[in-house]
């Protein structure tokens, strides 16, 4: 999940405004980072790492007019990868007027928000406009995204292994149950994973093993929760199955 909202002045943007947006000029206190550069370095770093070309990577931008067009940057990307069901996020967001650091976010979900709320479930760093922050931003964004790399592997690793363990429907009834017992997930959100586990929204999911009980979890979350509320829900949920997970494989050895 790569979710943009734009609700507090911020307005969608095209890559040519992107590019044209005015940057001020370098103080010794204050050293701006072009958005053109941000995308791009970012691109430049997929490709490296992921081999990830500019057609396999879907931005959105927006932008924040406080007496100037552009005085604050916020976009996602949504990353093309080799799994159909999961994939990669990114954020990124700049200022020139010194409202907020420059940052970087990556995960299987990511939320920016015009509203400052910046965050990713596997990374979210972030460098102000200080000293040589354009060289500092580089070398943060590339640490960042090869850190992410990891984290998407050892995820996906997760994900995989979900598919690969089966669980009838009494089974899906028993963990929903002990979901809403040990509150990973409140009783509202248990409603609709029941509805889901029953009758998938999505015929993939079909299929009953844990990874199809996994989406009715987290489309509970995706439909009951605001975006900003959702990644440590997401966490709670990823480790509940990996629990109860590792527990079927033993019970099955």
């Amino acid at each position: 999940m790569a979710e943009l909202m734009l609700h507090c002045g911020a307005e969608s943007a095209t890559w040519d405004q992107v590019c044209n947006a005015p940057m001020p000029d370098a103080t010794k206190s204050y050293s701006p980072v072009p958005y053109k550069d941000m995308v791009e370095m970012t691109m430049e770093r997929n490709f490296k790492e992921f081999l990830i070309a500019p057609e396999d990577q879907e931005w959105s931008f927006g932008l924040y007019d406080r007496g100037v067009k552009g005085s604050r940057f916020f976009a996602v990307c949504r990353l093309r990868l080799e799994h159909e069901d999961w994939g990669l996020a990114q954020g990124l967001r700049g200022s020139t007027d010194r409202s907020m650091s420059n940052g970087f976010a990556a995960g299987g979900s990511v939320f920016v928000c015009d509203n400052l709320c910046f965050s990713g479930s596997s990374i979210t760093i972030s460098r102000k406009h200080t000293g040589d922050a354009y060289n500092d931003f580089r070398k943060m964004l590339f640490t960042g995204i090869a850190d992410s790399v990891h984290g998407y592997e050892s995820v996906s690793a997760d994900l995989t292994s979900l598919k690969s363990v089966g669980c009838g429907d009494d089974r899906g009834y028993e963990l929903l149950g002990l979901a809403l017992g040990h509150n990973v997930l409140a009783k509202q959100e248990v409603t609709v994973a029941l509805e889901e586990w029953k009758k998938p929204s999505h015929e993939e999911f079909s299929e009953r093993n844990m990874y199809s009980l996994y989406n009715s979890f987290t489309e509970a979350a995706k439909r009951t929760r605001a975006p900003n509320a959702q990644f440590n829900k997401y966490s709670g949920i990823h480790g509940f199955f990996g629990e109860y997970t590792d527990a079927e494989f033993k019970s099955a050895a």
